[in-house]
């Protein structure tokens, strides 16, 4: 895998040592759904709705106290890696259930209609929100497979000791550890003298520094990902299974009751957006998705309501309800571009997939349908591209732009859009204008232009009433939201 200090990202991880957990005799395959070698086309049509249905009622019934932070190993077969320091665990059957902290890796098996095996997990994971309900949780089927990217390790503190906001001495104490603690490390600094450490959940914030010197003695602790003073204060923090690798099989579905290998992930019901690293991706959801990736190849990310949110590459996008969105792989599975403009989802993408095991029931949409060069209605925000100009007069007008989400309403079939008070109507496919005056007495003449269903540019021509002085004005607008 890549180094994660490709985007500078601070993530939880841990050195590769495998130790394999395979399932074992007892796992074996669910005899009712067992077929022959000799299976006619006829007879996998059978058996393959027969072990679907199988495979998710049994998950829903071995996993049902699944807790945060908790792996359980819904249907076999599973195979399972643990993290360097941490206590050996055994996937040793169906039902088991496993803290999600000592997973290095986890690897499902692709569907065998002859074998009667069917890999399926379901993960909660806690996320960094507000609320009571704010586990997110992540459904994994078929031959799919992921993999933590930095070390951790858990550490022992020798004294009573002070966690501060930043490494420092002077920095505010936000919690006091006692003697003979166990704490999990996620960094350390520039100088090697402190150590980040990950607080209990509910603390904030949820991540603080202890001194080295309070620790007992490691060599491990040279494996943690140093963090660069510069990226103290900014750097993006994430809780194990909230950052992997992923990689799925593709269209490698037996039958049309069963689903092309993949994951499922629901963020909670009315929260604000859950951020995820996948594959080198940031992606912010506040939505149920399916995910899948290949190396050399793509990210995909159908949504099947709210809103999803990615930033690769240096662009961000987004994609919303009965949409798909794609970001390009290399052969590691790290980015190889910036995210592709969302298309509408194609439904048989989505066939069979089990959302009879999300927490919040959700239908499978139909593909967004909008005419031709029409944007979607919903939140964006506007971004004037220059910061000043200069009238001939030596004049120097500046641009500022608030970053704050505004409305716009797409009204009579893509006709007209309604933003700030005004109305914009289409000229032609993908363009809108409008013509106003401002409280000051300037003329506006705007011109949008729908690049994508989520990104418009735009042009203002300013006649200013106070000087003899017309401008030329460039600006974009993003899609953030809908609803």
């Amino acid at each position: 895998m890549k180094a994660f200090s490709r985007l500078m990202l601070i993530l939880i991880g841990v050195q590769m040592m495998w130790v394999v957990a395979q399932a074992t005799p007892e796992a074996t395959p669910d005899p009712t759904v067992q077929s022959t070698p000799e299976m006619t086309p006829e007879a996998a049509d059978t058996v393959c709705p027969r072990l679907v249905r199988s495979a998710i009622d049994l998950t829903q019934d071995r996993c049902e106290t699944v807790n945060s932070n908790q792996v359980c190993y819904g249907h076999s077969i599973l195979e399972a890696a643990s993290r360097p320091g941490f206590e050996d665990f055994n996937f040793e059957e169906p039902g088991d259930i496993e803290d999600v902290i000592e997973m290095q890796s986890l690897n499902l098996s692709p569907m065998d209609l002859d074998e009667g095996v069917w890999g399926v997990i379901l993960m909660r994971v806690q996320a960094e929100i507000e609320g009571e309900n704010d586990d997110v949780q992540v459904i994994v089927f078929g031959d799919a497979a992921l993999e933590s990217p930095t070390p951790i390790l858990e550490v022992n503190v020798d004294q009573n000791a002070n966690v501060r906001v930043l490494p420092d001495e002077t920095a505010e104490s936000i919690a006091i550890l006692t003697a003979n603690s166990r704490i999990i490390a996620n960094g350390r600094s520039q100088d090697d003298e402190w150590l980040r450490v990950q607080l209990p959940t509910g603390t904030e914030p949820p991540f603080g520094w202890i001194s080295q010197a309070l620790i007992d003695p490691n060599p491990e602790l040279e494996t943690l990902e140093v963090i660069a003073d510069a990226d103290l204060e900014d750097a993006l923090v994430y809780r194990p299974m909230q950052a992997f690798y992923f990689q799925s099989g593709i269209d490698d579905a037996p039958c049309e009751a069963a689903p092309n290998s993949g994951m499922m992930i629901q963020t909670p019901e009315g929260e604000a957006k859950v951020t995820l690293w996948i594959d080198e991706v940031i992606i912010e959801l506040d939505a149920t998705a399916f995910v899948q990736a290949q190396p050399n190849g793509e990210l995909s990310i159908d949504v099947l309501e709210g809103t999803v949110t990615v930033t690769a590459d240096g662009e961000t996008r987004t994609a919303v309800t009965g949409t798909q969105i794609t970001i390009p792989l290399d052969d590691e599975l790290g980015v190889a571009g910036a995210p592709n403009d969302p298309q509408p989802l194609d439904p048989i993408d989505l066939q069979g997939i089990p959302i009879d095991l999300l927490d919040i029931p959700v239908e499978i949409p139909q593909p967004l349908d909008l005419p031709p060069g029409t944007p979607i209605a919903g939140n964006w925000t506007f971004r004037w591209d220059v910061t000043e100009q200069t009238c001939p007069d030596g004049q120097t007008i500046p641009f500022e732009s608030s970053g704050i989400p505004f409305s716009i309403i797409v009204a009579a079939q893509g006709e007209t859009l309604q933003w700030g008070g005004g109305t914009y109507t289409r000229t032609e496919t993908g363009i809108y204008t409008r013509s106003y005056v401002d409280t000051n007495g300037n003329l506006y003449q705007d011109t949008l232009t729908v690049t994508a269903l989520d990104r418009m540019s735009g042009e203002s021509i300013i006649d200013l009433a106070a000087t003899v002085c017309t401008l030329t004005v460039p600006f974009s607008l993003q899609l953030v939201s809908v609803g």
